[in-house]
């Protein structure tokens, strides 16, 4: 089965807490960039945010292996006849039965009132 790398997010900047709390980082707390543990703040506000810590975690690449399914192409009884996608909200035309997009076959109709495929006189009701 084929699998692609995909590449995950770096780790988002951590904002320490100093000051009055028992959250900011001390001698006995290293920062994780030093330790690579997680942080835990307690007792944090606007006034007593610091710097960003920037971590070496964030200049590590990782890749993830994901698997890849692939599916057949839809089946032409579901294809509009002009985009030649999967019809969108679509339309089946009541003398020949062909399906369009309801948005290809509108602007069709716009300039030619006949169905795009057998030619066939066409309107919109």
């Amino acid at each position: 089965r084929p699998r692609l790398g995909r590449r995950a997010p770096p780790p988002s900047t951590m904002m320490p807490c100093t000051g009055r709390g028992s959250g900011g980082y001390t001698d006995d707390h290293p920062s994780p960039a030093e330790t690579r543990s997680p942080i835990r703040y307690q007792d944090c506000d606007q006034s007593s945010i610091s710097s960003p810590v920037k971590s070496d975690l964030m200049n590590d690449s990782y890749t993830i292996d994901l698997p890849v399914t692939f599916v057949d192409a839809i089946s032409e009884d579901y294809q509009c006849h002009i985009c030649l996608n999967a019809a969108r909200d679509a339309m089946v035309t009541e003398h020949c039965g062909h399906l369009f997009c309801k948005q290809c076959i509108v602007k069709s109709i716009e300039q030619k009132k006949e169905c795009p495929v057998d030619r066939l006189p066409l309107t919109l009701d």
